[in-house]
Order: C-alpha cells, then structure tokens, then sequence
C-alpha cells in the first residue's frame, strides 16, 4: 500500500475515532478499520449519510459534498437486484454486522461489483445511532 494511501485511511480512522468519542460508541474503531476497504460511509441510523471517508469519490465518482444527506441507496442502478436490495435492509433491521456483494454505479453510470461490510453501531447506552459501511470493488 502507498504512503499516501496509508495517510489517507489514518485521518479516515483519526475522523472515525472522533466520531466515536461524540457519540459515546462502543465499537473499536481499530479493530473495524482492520478489514479491507477502498471506502468508508458512515450513516445515521436513518441511513442518511454523514460522512464519507478518502476512498469514496476514487469508488464511486461522486464528491463528499454530493452524497452527504443522502442514503447510500442512491449509488444503486439499474442492475442492482430487487433481491439484494431486500437482503440488503434485512440484515440492517437485525443491526448485526453483515457483508454483502450489491452492484453500484458510479457517478458517470458505470457499473461496479461492491462488496459492502456493515457495522451496527451503538452508544454506552446500548442505543444504535449508526451504521458503518466499509466498501471495496470485486
């Protein structure tokens, strides 16, 4: 891995741990960030988008800007499948970590093969507030 991508995922994992410390998560960021990524997205747990991380416009072509206030379903296409979509919210009802393989598309609407891993997170007072997705293309 370059240097820069290094330096690019430890302010990722830098802005991750504060996040942490606002919400009073228990997750261990570290631990988390240890799985492969290309993109971090990081979502309240209405599933609106609150941050992205370095890796996520190198993915998916869109800025920061673009996909904050969203939820990550706008990055779906035309092949993204009715039944992945619904495996997709199921396991988010369950808030358990899960992986899933769903097909994006890219801004200029190329699609791609992404694996998605999703961490439930919750505070010290055993409440989920958000969910954290860390993405890689297949």
């Amino acid at each position: 891995m370059s240097r820069a991508i290094d330096k690019l995922k430890y302010e990722d994992k830098l802005t991750l741990e504060k996040f942490s410390k606002k919400f009073s998560w228990w997750a261990d960021i570290p631990s988390i960030l240890s799985n492969p990524y290309e993109a971090l997205v990081l979502t309240d747990i209405y599933r609106n988008i609150i941050w992205v991380g370095s890796g996520f416009e190198a993915m998916t072509g869109y800025t920061a800007n673009e996909a904050l206030g969203l939820k990550p379903t706008f990055l779906q296409g035309h092949k993204t499948t009715k039944d992945s979509i619904d495996l997709f919210r199921e396991n988010l009802q369950k808030k358990e970590e899960f992986e899933i393989q769903l097909t994006n598309h890219r801004k200029e609407g190329r699609d791609y093969e992404c694996l998605v891993h999703i961490f439930p997170l919750k505070n010290k007072s055993n409440k989920y507030t958000h969910f954290l997705a860390l993405e890689r293309t297949c």
